[in-house]
């Protein structure tokens, strides 16, 4: 919370990160809870990003301990028994090291940049 010089109040917080999933919101912590739950995950981001069929796809960024290979299909596998179908990611990407903020959180900007670069490869 903030107040001005005028006296007006201008509340400050984090802007919440929800995906719309045909029509549906998906909650990205959740996601990222279930993943990093996973052996060998040290941080997970969930992120949505446009698809022409359902509006919005989860895409689900992860780093590993000590650069541990993962199974991706048994990591899908707990994703599904954990999560409602349109949480469930549609693609999962192994970062080598996710981008974090000077205030060590998920840069969301940069990963959706990366993502982006990756896509037009």
């Amino acid at each position: 919370m903030e107040i001005s010089e005028d006296g007006y109040v201008t509340f400050k917080s984090r802007i919440k990160r929800i995906i719309k999933v045909s029509g549906f919101a998906v909650f990205p912590n959740q996601i990222e809870q279930v993943a990093v739950s996973f052996d060998g995950i040290s941080r997970a981001c969930a992120l949505g990003f446009t698809d022409p069929i359902t509006m919005s796809k989860v895409v689900l960024f992860y780093e590993t301990l000590n650069k541990k290979n993962i199974d991706e299909i048994k990591l899908l596998v707990v994703l599904k028994k954990h999560l409602e179908p349109k949480a469930v990611p549609r693609e999962i990407r192994f970062t080598e090291k996710i981008p974090l903020t000077p205030y060590n959180k998920i840069d969301v900007a940069a990963l959706r940049k990366l993502y982006e670069e990756i896509k037009t490869m």
